[in-house]
This record gives structure tokens, C-alpha cells and sequence, in this order.
């Protein structure tokens, strides 16, 4: 996806540039847990890579103005959360793309306290770090695509939503497959 995703880019922004894998430039340690995330936030270690960048020219320098994260399938808590916090700890705007296969309610949010859906590991990761938004103007782009649905879902998520979370990731209400979302900011496309 992440390959796709670049050539499109090229085509469509040919007044931008990018890299890949690029350092972030604020500094983490994470562990290999979810729980050692949170317990090492105040311990900034080393550069983490962002899956893409992209810039744009001014004079003869280029400026970072988007971090990019992709993800694919049903992934871990430690997975969305690690990314979620390099999104709200960096100064530049955000998105994170995810591609799943398909959706359920149990994919997008899921009531059983045994298992985590996609929006409830987002409502756990922005809930658990929301106090490392840096620089109040920008915003993070959530998209999540779903191969079999043929369906993309977006929202634009800014500091403050940071209150609003519950609402915007269903977490009182639930929600089913992902044709259904077209409510609490969601797109669907």
C-alpha cells in the first residue's frame, strides 16, 4: 500500500517531496509492550522512524509539513499506539492509514471486553497521550480502508476533539461495519 500510496503522490503533489522511513525528530524509547510505552513516555531516548514525510521547498531549504504512518489488518495496541504518539508528539501535521480486509463491528469497535477493535485501540492511544499534542494548530488524519467493503473512511482529528473522544471512536455507542460510519465527523468515501 505504502508503495501505491507513493506513486500517486508523486503524480499528484509534483511541488512536494518525500522520504521514507525518515527520524523523527523528537526522541522515544518504547518497549515491547503498550504498558512500556506509557511507562517510558518521559524517557526520551532515541530518533523512532516515520514511515513517510512529506516536504515542501521554501528558499533552499525543505520543510517537513505531514508525518505519515500506515498500518495493515486488525494490528496490536502497541502498534497503533506507538505510531499515534510519534503523530501527536512531532510538530507537523499527521495521518494515519490503515488497510484492513474487511470490517465487523468487532473489527471497528468491539463491545467485548476481551478483545479491542480499531477504534477503541485509537480511543486508547489518543485518550493515553492526548497530553503530547505539540503545536495546537495542527491536525491528524485518520483514514482506514476496507478491501472487501471497497469503502474509505476519514476524519480529521484536532486538539480540540482531544475532549470529544469517546464520541468520535463510538465507544459508548458502538458501531457496526464500516459502510455504516457516516456520523461523529466521520467521512465516508
Amino acid at each position: 500500500m505504502r508503495l501505491l500510496f507513493v506513486e500517486e503522490f508523486k503524480k499528484d503533489n509534483p511541488k512536494y517531496s518525500y522520504s521514507i522511513e525518515t527520524p523523527t525528530k523528537e526522541k522515544y524509547r518504547f518497549g515491547e509492550t503498550y504498558e512500556e510505552i506509557i511507562q517510558n513516555i518521559d524517557i526520551h531516548k532515541t530518533s523512532a522512524s516515520l514511515d513517510m514525510c512529506v516536504f515542501k521547498r521554501n528558499s533552499n531549504k525543505y520543510e517537513r509539513v505531514q508525518n505519515i504512518e500506515f498500518k495493515h489488518k486488525n494490528t496490536s495496541i502497541k502498534n497503533i499506539g506507538k505510531d499515534v504518539l510519534k503523530l501527536l508528539r512531532e510538530e507537523q501535521n499527521g495521518a494515519f492509514i490503515l488497510l484492513l480486509n474487511n470490517t465487523n463491528s468487532g473489527t471497528l469497535c468491539n463491545k467485548n471486553t476481551n478483545r479491542m477493535g480499531i477504534f477503541n485501540k485509537f480511543y486508547k492511544s489518543f485518550t493515553d497521550f492526548k497530553a503530547n499534542w505539540n503545536n495546537v494548530d495542527k491536525s491528524i488524519q485518520l483514514l482506514i480502508l476496507s478491501l472487501k467493503e471497497e469503502v474509505l473512511i476519514h476524519r480529521k482529528i484536532n486538539k480540540t476533539d482531544l475532549n470529544n473522544l469517546q464520541e468520535i471512536f463510538f465507544i459508548n455507542n458502538g458501531c457496526e461495519n464500516i459502510t455504516e460510519i457516516k456520523e461523529n465527523g466521520w467521512n465516508i468515501a
